[in-house]
């Protein structure tokens, strides 16, 4: 089994990571459309779902049992589908970079369900080819 670290993802957790400035618009959306209130919660649900389906395709991995957790290596990737379906829920212009936070995860996700692989654990040594700095040695043999 593949011990892995877990991150619970909350409405709290989901809106602390907003810019500030989003922050005052979701609040804003709240306020003017009670309806919506639990919006937030529901995409939360869905897309907790989902990653934890990709999660589950590893035969590896022991499930956390709570049904609002993820694995802590893809809780930015859930987190950043949360939030782009909340802007789209509340109507929010969204930048290039919007579009392509959100594409970059569905295809990290989307790509470890068809595999049936991903790196839950996160890295946990130098991958070959990694960059690294290595301080010239002096050409006078480090005297001067």
């Amino acid at each position: 089994m593949v011990a892995v670290n877990w991150y619970s993802v909350t409405p709290y957790n989901v809106r602390d990571t907003m810019p500030i400035d989003m922050q005052g618009i979701y609040d804003a959306w709240v306020a003017m459309n009670p309806a919506k209130a639990m919006a937030l919660t529901k995409i939360i649900s869905r897309v907790v779902a989902f990653v934890r389906t990709v999660a589950a395709n590893d035969p590896d991995l022991e499930m956390d049992p709570s049904a609002d957790k993820v694995p802590f290596s893809l809780a930015q990737h859930t987190i950043t589908l949360c939030l782009f379906h909340l802007k789209t829920e509340m109507g929010v212009i969204m930048s290039d970079g919007d579009y392509v936070s959100f594409s970059r995860a569905e295809i990290a996700l989307r790509q470890g369900l068809r595999a049936g692989v991903l790196d839950l654990t996160g890295p946990t040594v130098a991958v070959a080819g990694e960059p690294s700095y290595q301080p010239a040695a002096a050409a006078d043999g480090g005297q001067q």
